[in-house]
């Protein structure tokens, strides 16, 4: 059923009416008469009560959630005093551990290893002797590792293992420069072998014969391609706009093939002397007045 309006307090006339209401005060005809109870000034003192009650409630369940909180935040963040003790004491008792086990296993070894480690030193030492350098360097590599196990043990405060290691060590001094020298030519040997790969090699003279037989299977051959040429030295020489220019003897006493070096190879070029055999890598550019040219040459 629809609520009838309201008339300030309830259904009646205002509170400072007296006597009986006029019509058009208390409920339209077909409301039902209105409910007896608490009055208006009563709901509202329970009311602000509750809402009082409630932020004073609020208030002490936030302060106590506030001085809570850093409380737990501090727990969290400082570790267990005991819980890092008992972790230093395992730590340190399993380092203790591993210590005494490589010692037992030292002292128990070392008498058969001794044997071993001096014949492989003897082994090292003939082939050196032998200047066979790379299985000098495999045997004593196999020394040095033995004798590195007992590091950090009373067997290596021995008399014994004290000349196993100095021999070891002037073999070391022996056969170190040789075994460098050995990388050194082994590294030369694959730089050269990539650079014949990646380039044709071929005489002054026969790039020369060739251009002179023919300038267009020449051309085929040669132009536009990395060169490895070989030759003897005509004259150093610089060009027209202060470019160095190196000739190489060819079969015409007359004519040379011309080689125009890079700038980085003036130093190189004051060095050399007429009638030196060099070699040079450059690109192949055809053939000029009847000469074989090239462009960017370098020293090889």
């Amino acid at each position: 059923m629809q609520q009838p309006p309201s008339y300030g307090h309830g259904y009646g006339p205002p509170p400072h009416y007296q006597g009986q209401p006029p019509h058009g005060y208390g409920p339209p005809p077909g409301y039902p008469p209105p409910k007896r109870g608490m009055s208006s000034g009563m709901i509202a003192l329970i009311v602000l009560g509750c809402l009082f009650g409630g932020c004073v409630m609020c208030g002490a369940i936030g302060a106590s959630g506030k001085k809570s909180t850093p409380a737990a935040a501090a727990a969290t963040a400082l570790p267990d005093p005991s819980a890092e003790a008992a972790r230093l004491a395992a730590q340190q008792k399993a380092i203790a551990e591993a210590k005494a086990a490589k010692e037992k296993s030292a002292l128990e070894t070392f008498p058969d290893k001794k044997s071993e480690i001096a014949a492989t030193i003897k082994r090292a030492t003939t082939a050196a002797d032998g200047a066979k350098w790379a299985q000098a360097d495999t045997e004593l590599t196999a020394a040095e590792t033995a004798l590195a196990y007992f590091s950090g043990t009373s067997v290596a405060e021995s008399k014994e293992f004290r000349e196993l290691e100095a021999r070891a060590s002037a073999l070391r001094t022996r056969v170190a420069p040789q075994v460098e020298k050995l990388a050194v030519a082994a590294a030369a040997a694959a730089a050269e072998q990539e650079l014949k790969a990646s380039s044709i090699a071929v005489t002054s003279m026969q790039l020369f014969n060739d251009y002179q037989a023919n300038e267009v299977a020449a051309d085929n051959a040669y132009k536009g391609k990395q060169l490895l040429v070989t030759g003897t030295v005509a004259s150093i020489d610089k060009g027209p706009f202060g470019g160095l220019v190196l000739r190489l003897a060819t079969p015409n006493e007359f004519m040379s093939t011309m080689c125009r070096m890079e700038r980085s190879e003036q130093s190189a070029l004051a060095q050399l002397q007429k009638g030196e055999r060099i070699r040079v890598l450059c690109k192949g550019t055809g053939m000029v007045l009847g000469s074989p040219s090239l462009d960017d040459c370098t020293f090889r």
